[in-house]
């Protein structure tokens, strides 16, 4: 690995990922359909964070009214009503911010960013088990080249 030294060299290399994530498609949005936790008694109204996988299906976070520790993934199904696949709930110290559908029915959560040799994502399968921690520079960019970040189902920070 190369370590920049300084702020100029950290700025380039900042350019050119956005540059080549800016070649990725782009898809426009659409009311796709509506989410909500499988427990709404037990869960905030408002989703943590909403993502879309590559098949349509949409995955949100919520957390629990009276523990920030605890949180529920739900997938859902687009179109008229709310139609929840499933759900998971979970026990995390993340504050999440993105969720994104990997491959083999993971989910990845991460929070947006994390200090040197910080932990700030983790992979659950859909039936809630299988933990991976991970330590991801920035997870909005880890997200967009989770291809290239997730190698034989373990967590790398390279690229």
């Amino acid at each position: 690995m190369v370590t920049m030294t300084t702020q100029g060299e950290r700025d380039h290399a900042g350019l050119l990922r956005r540059l080549e994530a800016l070649k990725l498609p782009v898809v426009p949005l659409e009311r796709h359909g509506f989410l909500a936790p499988s427990d709404r008694a037990e869960m905030k109204r408002e989703p943590d964070a909403v993502g879309v996988g590559p098949d349509g299906t949409a995955f949100a976070v919520w957390s629990h009214r009276k523990s920030s520790r605890r949180k529920q993934v739900t997938w859902h199904l687009g179109g008229k009503g709310i139609r929840i696949l499933g759900a998971i709930d979970m026990e995390t110290d993340l504050r999440v911010s993105f969720v994104q559908a990997l491959p083999e029915g993971r989910v990845l959560l991460a929070a947006a960013r994390a200090g040197r040799g910080e932990l700030n994502g983790e992979v659950w399968t859909q039936d809630g088990g299988e933990r991976l921690p991970a330590g991801l520079p920035t997870a909005c960019w880890s997200v967009v080249q989770t291809v290239r970040c997730w190698r034989a189902g373990a967590p790398s920070t390279t690229s």
